[in-house]
């Protein structure tokens, strides 16, 4: 609405001149969702969408409880809001997003990657064409990211996929802190030959404001 569009100050500006002119401000109306998911046991974070194409009743809504291990974990919640899968052991996971057609094994695959901050590492997840949940393909030791850089600003936080039309797959990964100029770094997720997933990098880029 234009009210809502103008903003809380404008609008209390409003409610101010009403009350001058003798008119009654308007009454506050309690909003309330309509369906939540469970809670997580710390710190939820994050939700990233993955929709079943074949069955879009048993989608994914993925979740981070954002603490380090080994209460840190990634969560799949069923769309009643219900636990679906709890994987649990990651230190500090933050940001997480969804892919489709990642060429795993031979075999176009949808994947779950997420930020493991403390690590300074990426993780990555096969999901289950079902929708019954998801399975770790991390190469441990060929996801770590800001390798030429230290401390906070090695530590990935946001990240944000996609696909080129060749079908490769990118992740583009943001630090906790970094440098004004090159903040973000670009990496290409590809099959290791062993069943798991690394990262290359690609490039660096981007302007911090």
């Amino acid at each position: 609405s234009p009210i809502s569009a103008a903003g809380p100050a404008a609008v209390a500006i409003l409610c101010s001149l009403l009350v001058l002119q003798g008119a009654a401000p308007p009454t506050p109306v309690a909003i309330r969702p309509a369906l939540a998911t469970k809670p997580v046991a710390n710190d939820p974070d994050d939700p990233a969408i993955w929709v079943n194409s074949s069955d879009p009743g048993r989608s994914l809504v993925f979740g981070t409880n954002k603490v380090q291990a080994p209460a840190g974990a990634l969560v799949a919640f069923a769309l009643d809001g219900t636990v679906r899968q709890v994987f649990a052991g990651l230190d500090r996971p933050n940001n997480v997003d969804v892919q489709r057609g990642f060429v795993l094994g031979g075999a176009a695959v949808d994947v779950v990657v997420v930020t493991e901050r403390l690590q300074k590492r990426l993780r990555v997840f096969r999901i289950a064409p079902d929708g019954s949940g998801f399975s770790d393909v991390s190469s441990l030791d060929g996801l770590r990211v800001f390798r030429d850089r230290t401390g906070e600003a090695a530590s990935p936080m946001g990240i944000g996929l996609y696909r080129r039309s060749d079908g490769a797959v990118f992740a583009i990964v943001s630090p906790k802190t970094g440098p004004r100029d090159a903040y973000l770094q670009e990496y290409r997720l590809e099959d290791d030959g062993t069943g798991h997933v690394r990262a290359r990098w690609v490039r660096s880029f981007g302007r911090f404001s």
